[in-house]
């Protein structure tokens, strides 16, 4: 039965070749897809066609299947493996012409999510142990700034506290100064009075002796 059906399919195949109007091969290389796992021997239309393909004939739809057990699992020739494979080129074949008749951009949308789709499942291992240790050498820096700018802002709040004492110290100062010089200006009011008073009272004694002298004459 797997014979025969692969028999079908390369018939279908070369009919296809056929009302293209060149050689199989040709028809072949001329498509824009080639498979990652099949090489040049089976190429595609389109993305969707070429996911249809690696889903339903190599079975790697997931990151983890990338790794090297799941590699080594998928390498092995098994008769699950080529039932689905027959199955695929089936369904490829099957929906060859649906496809030609899609619009264009709609094709694009395809292109786009699958290859968003093929970097996402092609993640290699290394790298995302460098990202994770960058991410850890980012976390740890942040840390350490976070911790610094803490450390320069409550320094920061105290040289604040420390000016504002100062300016409020200083202003209390100034105003002793002005009371001070204030004092001062009434005291030296308060001695020139006291200057002028004694030079009257001098005088006052003088004529008083004068007139006391004249007295006893």
């Amino acid at each position: 039965a797997a014979n025969e059906m692969q028999q079908k399919l390369t018939e279908r195949r070369a009919f296809l070749c056929k009302d293209a109007g060149s050689p199989c091969g040709v028809a072949l290389l001329q498509l824009p897809f080639r498979c990652p796992r099949c090489g040049e021997r089976q190429r595609l239309r389109g993305l969707s066609s070429l996911r249809a393909h690696l889903d339903y004939g190599h079975a790697y739809h997931t990151v983890h299947s990338l790794s090297p057990t799941s590699r080594s699992a998928a390498s092995e020739p098994t008769e699950s493996a080529g039932r689905e494979k027959e199955k695929a080129g089936a369904a490829t074949e099957g929906t060859a012409g649906e496809q030609e008749a899609e619009p264009v951009e709609s094709e694009r949308r395809g292109s786009a999510g699958g290859s968003l789709s093929l970097r996402l499942t092609r993640i290699d291992p290394a790298e995302a142990c460098a990202r994770r240790g960058l991410d850890q050498v980012l976390r740890v820096t942040d840390s350490t700034l976070a911790r610094r700018l803490r450390r320069v802002s409550t320094d920061l709040a105290q040289v604040d506290m420390e000016l504002l004492h100062a300016h409020a110290r200083f202003e209390h100062l100034a105003r002793e100064k002005q009371q001070v010089r204030e004092r001062e200006r009434a005291l030296c009011r308060q001695v020139e009075t006291a200057v002028m008073e004694i030079g009257r009272l001098r005088e006052q004694l003088t004529l008083s002796e004068q007139e006391l002298e004249k007295k006893q004459l």
